[in-house]
């Protein structure tokens, strides 16, 4: 009877510990996506606040909106595609007006190896956008790991990566 005991406080001491990990490391993401909105999303409402009191929105600050919403759904929905080199092509590309969805379809934990070499690949082509473009990393297990789909029209990734240049 004690050594069933013991082992029931051992379980739930396990799992007191598990728990209080967990609300660490949830207490720490927090805190960090707030400092990055704080330093994202703060400067621009307050400028936004100034121009809406001052006068109406132009179209560069009509563009400076739509290129932080998507820096937004990026944070959301974006997953590993949100990072470098891909992340400047993407701010830069809605920055001439173009509307960027980065997609994270993958449910496993990491992405496939040549995931750097193949975002480096992306970010050339989206200087080609000029109304859309659509990054998706597919589902583990599919023919090819990434689509990009820029103006309507599928972009063929198959080719070489390696004699990108390094950024």
């Amino acid at each position: 009877d004690s050594a069933r005991r013991a082992l029931s406080l051992h379980a739930r001491a396990v799992q007191e510990t598990e728990e209080a990990a967990w609300l660490t490391a949830a207490r720490t993401e927090l805190a960090a996506r707030s400092a990055e909105l704080r330093e994202t999303v703060g400067p621009t409402l307050a400028a936004l606040a100034s121009l809406a009191a001052a006068s109406e929105l132009t179209a560069h600050d009509r563009r400076a909106c739509l290129a932080l919403e998507g820096r937004l759904r990026d944070g959301i929905r974006a997953g590993r595609l949100d990072q470098q080199p891909l992340r400047d092509a993407a701010d830069a590309a809605r920055g001439r007006g173009v509307d960027v969805l980065l997609l994270d379809d993958r449910a496993d934990a990491q992405g496939p190896d040549d995931l750097p070499d193949m975002l480096r690949l992306v970010a050339t082509h989206l200087r080609e956008s000029r109304t859309q473009a659509v990054v998706r990393l597919l589902p583990a297990g599919r023919a090819i790991p990434l689509s990009l789909v820029i103006d309507g029209t599928p972009v063929d990734l198959t080719g070489p990566v390696a004699a990108l240049p390094r950024a």
